[in-house]
């Protein structure tokens, strides 16, 4: 397989497990702002060239695809009432009233320990006081649910009373105590949580008009800088399409979000009858949840 072949599979492979996302949180992941084109904003300086290249579909069109701005901007026009969580900038501010609280984050997740906090548009499920967690033996004070294991909550202490010395988290949001409260007393059940990670970096490309799209056999396509989220070329990139294989992708990503990837499981002989190769895995044997993320040999 060539190289651009790869690198155009991995880009549609992972536009379909973003969109996918989307189903799994009631129909407000990010993805959905992509159901209609007129939620693509176009730069003002690619906007002429957008209009004289799309007047020949044989040549590529260029725009940004800024699902972050555009969840923002619509958020703040509604005057919605809504969390803006930016991990890049570990800030939490809250939109609303009339007015803006702004706090800043103590402590994230571990990315590089599978312990990362997803991205998306959420929304705040419950609140409770103090709230246990299992996994770790630590409550969480004036905790926020905005998705499955997911809560922003102050400085998690044991049940001694003593605070938890850890640098990072589990993909859990932390904040300081006094921080916390003015959050928790504040925001109410049902409010937006945008979650951000990363924030375009724009870096603008030299677009030529006489480039000719791929000459490619897929239906559907989206060739795309992930950093700027500059779009090099595409073709029905809105089209929806049954997912095949990819469906398993999208059960590793809910299991890794959703599922304590230390804990080990046993394999039944149930397990083993799905559809599919299972070799490698035996019934009786345990395993890690996530060794059971990799292909087996």
């Amino acid at each position: 397989m060539k190289k651009i072949e790869r690198f155009l599979l991995l880009t549609i492979s992972l536009g379909i497990i973003i969109t996918l996302g989307i189903a799994l949180s009631e129909g407000v992941g990010l993805g959905i702002l992509f159901e209609d084109e007129k939620f693509v904003d176009y730069p003002k300086r690619l906007t002429h060239k957008i209009e004289n290249a799309t007047k020949n579909s044989s040549f590529v069109s260029n725009f940004y695809l800024d699902r972050i701005n555009f969840a923002r901007k619509k958020l703040l026009e509604e005057k919605s009432e809504f969390l803006e969580v930016n991990l890049e900038k570990k800030t939490i501010i809250k939109h609303g009233d009339g007015r803006e609280l702004e706090v800043p984050i103590l402590t994230l997740g571990n990315v590089q320990g599978w312990g990362g906090t997803p991205a998306g548009l959420y929304k705040v499920n419950n609140k409770h006081k103090a709230a246990f967690s299992n996994a770790y033996g630590v409550y969480m004070p004036h905790a926020i649910n905005f998705y499955g294991p997911y809560f922003m909550h102050g400085e998690p202490y044991f049940p001694s009373g003593q605070k938890t010395s850890s640098s990072l988290s589990s993909g859990c949001i932390r904040v300081r105590d006094d921080d916390i409260v003015k959050l928790f007393d504040t925001i109410n059940e049902g409010a937006k949580v945008l979650v951000i990670d990363k924030e375009n970096d724009y870096y603008s490309y030299e677009k030529l008009l006489d480039v000719e799209k791929p000459k490619l056999t897929a239906p559907s396509y989206l060739i795309a800088d992930l950093d700027s989220g500059f779009v090099l070329a595409e073709t029905n990139y809105n089209k929806d399409y049954s997912i095949a294989s990819l469906t398993k992708l999208m059960t590793a990503v809910v299991v890794t979000e959703n599922s304590n990837l230390r804990r080990r499981i046993t394999a039944t002989a149930s397990m083993l009858e799905a559809f599919g190769s299972t070799n490698g895995i035996y019934g009786g044997e345990r395993y890690g949840i996530v060794e059971l993320l990799y292909p087996q040999r």
